[in-house]
């Protein structure tokens, strides 16, 4: 059972009814767009559970964003959530909002031996598995009522899994390494920027530093001109192809632009990438701090 939330008066009404009836504990889970079928991420829906009945809100028909902040960031509301990072990365980089207090039932069931996911996890209270939907273009409207099902049904079942999980760790005397390993993973700040991102293949040693400008520049204008033509900047350019070009080229040379256009995922105007590429190598390391 759930309940449709699409406009700002319901939301409000939804926020009034937790306070009035003294709930201080909701589980959460959302759908949303993460470079996957357009540049950038977006929070499609947010789903809520108290307990009895799931809140299901679109989050594309929802003008006051501080209704939702007083939820999710108020400590009025312990919030439960499964693989809780990847959530609190997109809410905070798209809606402003850091999500606290968390309990990420994800962590408590690694500790147990369960390093699988949530789909997996709820076979263990119900087998009649809705269809797959995790993939769908959640931004698409109207939304079917399966997509809604499936939405509800994931928030639906995680105070279930939280009491069996409590259970468990109480009976292994884990809750307190729990709680410990909860407080230091959820209490990290998950602020993105996605014109940065070249910085992990220098830590990971898959570029030397040498190529440090080359590399800096290169993915920069890939997430600018992906960002400008709302185009997934891995279907523009892939990663390992990123990884490839440099570690062959030395510069933004014809060879280079040449085997680049053939082995691209996405079309490229060319002409605009160039040019873009070549704005960029003239900032230098100033580029990290112009585009946020």
């Amino acid at each position: 059972m759930y309940e449709l939330i699409e406009d700002d008066v319901n939301l409000i009404k939804f926020y009034s009814f937790l306070k009035k009836n003294g709930i201080d504990k909701i589980a959460v889970d959302i759908e949303c767009e993460s470079n996957l079928h357009r540049y950038g991420m977006e929070v499609n829906l947010i789903q809520f559970y108290d307990g009895k009945k799931a809140y299901i809100v679109d989050m594309l028909k929802i003008k006051e964003k501080n209704i939702l902040k007083k939820i999710l960031s108020s400590h009025d509301f312990v919030k439960v959530m499964f693989e809780a990072s990847g959530d609190q990365l997109v809410i905070q980089n798209d809606l402003g909002i850091k999500v606290e207090p968390v309990i990420d039932l994800r962590i408590g069931l690694e500790m147990t031996g369960r390093k699988y996911g949530l789909s997996e996890v709820i076979r263990e209270f119900d087998d009649d598995i809705v269809s797959d939907c995790q993939k769908s273009d959640w931004g698409k409207r109207p939304l079917s009522e399966k997509q809604l099902i499936y939405a509800a049904r994931d928030v639906e079942f995680l105070f279930k899994i939280s009491k069996m999980l409590f259970t468990e760790l109480t009976e292994k005397d884990l809750i307190l390494t729990f709680l410990r390993k909860n407080f230091n993973v959820m209490s990290k700040d998950r602020e993105l920027n996605p014109f940065i991102g070249y910085k992990k293949m220098l830590l990971s040693g898959k570029v030397s530093r040498k190529k440090e400008q080359f590399l800096r520049t290169l993915w920069i204008t890939r997430e600018k001109y992906a960002r400008d033509f709302g185009v997934v900047p891995d279907k523009l350019i892939p990663k390992h192809l990123i990884e490839y070009i440099v570690k062959k080229y030395d510069s933004f040379n014809s060879d280079c632009i040449a085997e680049l256009a053939k082995k691209r995922a996405e079309k490229i105007d060319i002409t605009i990438f160039c040019n873009l590429f070549n704005e960029i190598w003239s900032l230098g390391h100033e580029a990290d701090s112009l585009f946020l």
